[in-house]
């Protein structure tokens, strides 16, 4: 069945696949986000109808920065610092 589903992302999402380990009643993807923040998914079957439509929530990156005086947490912002 995944074999016959499409995946859109909006451009979001590079190389969407479903994983190996995805069952009849559990589907995992992966792909490579392009960015953070609200991202919708629409899962279509192959004649184009949609099966499923959602909106993923992404955060933003964060770095942990550990020193001698312990660790400090920063969120990175990809818009204005893009990676």
């Amino acid at each position: 069945m995944r074999s016959s589903l499409v995946v859109d992302f909006s451009g979001a999402c590079l190389n969407p696949v479903f994983a190996s380990s995805s069952s009849t009643e559990v589907l995992v993807l992966n792909c490579l986000l392009k960015g953070a923040g609200d991202l919708p998914l629409v899962v279509k079957s192959e004649s184009g109808s949609v099966l499923y439509t959602t909106v993923l929530t992404v955060p933003n990156p964060e770095v942990t920065i550990i020193t001698s005086k312990g660790a400090i947490t920063v969120e990175l912002n990809p818009k204005a610092a893009p990676i």
